[in-house]
C-alpha cells in the first residue's frame, strides 16, 4: 500500500516539502520496510494525477485499480536509511526506512489540490536519539 502525507514528514538539510508519499512494504515474517518520496513544485505528475482523480476529501481509503507509479519513483535512486518506527499509530518501531535524496516533481496546482483535502497530515519531526542515518549513494 501507499499514501501520502502533507507536508512531508521527513526533511532533508532541514527543508520540509509540500508532499510525501510512504511506499509500505510488509515481508511475510511481518516485518516494515517503508520507502519515502518527497515531492516538489515543477512539472506535472501523471502518478500523482491519476491519485488525485480518485481521491475525495476526508476519505481514508481509495481503490484506484492498476497505477502506473513510476513518476512517482525518483530517476536516481541515491536514498537515506535508518531505523525508526511507523509515523501514525500505533507507532510500531524496528521499521527500515529508506527515504530517497532525490525529490519528484508534481505541478503547483496537483500540490495545491492534494493539500486543500488532506493538509496537516504529517507527523512532526522526532529527534533523533542514537539512531543513525545512513547515505546510500547510487
Amino acid at each position: 500500500q501507499f499514501h501520502f502525507h502533507a507536508p512531508s514528514e521527513h526533511t532533508i538539510n532541514g527543508k520540509h516539502y509540500p508532499v510525501e508519499v510512504h511506499f509500505v512494504h510488509k515481508s511475510q515474517d511481518g516485518r516494515l520496510a517503508v520507502i519515502g518520496v518527497l515531492f516538489q513544485e515543477g512539472k506535472e505528475n501523471k502518478g500523482f494525477q491519476d491519485v488525485l482523480d480518485h481521491v475525495k476529501a476526508g476519505q481514508k481509503n481509495t481503490e484506484v485499480g492498476i497505477l502506473d507509479i513510476t513518476s512517482m519513483i525518483p530517476v536516481h535512486k541515491s536514498y537515506y536509511h535508518y531505523l525508526g518506527s511507523l509515523t501514525t499509530p500505533p507507532l510500531s518501531e524496528n521499521v527500515e526506512w529508506y527515504v530517497m535524496k532525490e525529490v519528484v516533481e508534481a505541478s503547483p496546482e496537483q500540490i495545491k489540490a492534494f493539500q486543500t483535502l488532506y493538509s496537516g497530515t504529517n507527523r512532526k519531526v522526532q529527534p533523533l536519539h542514537q539512531r543513525v542515518v545512513l547515505y546510500h549513494q547510487n
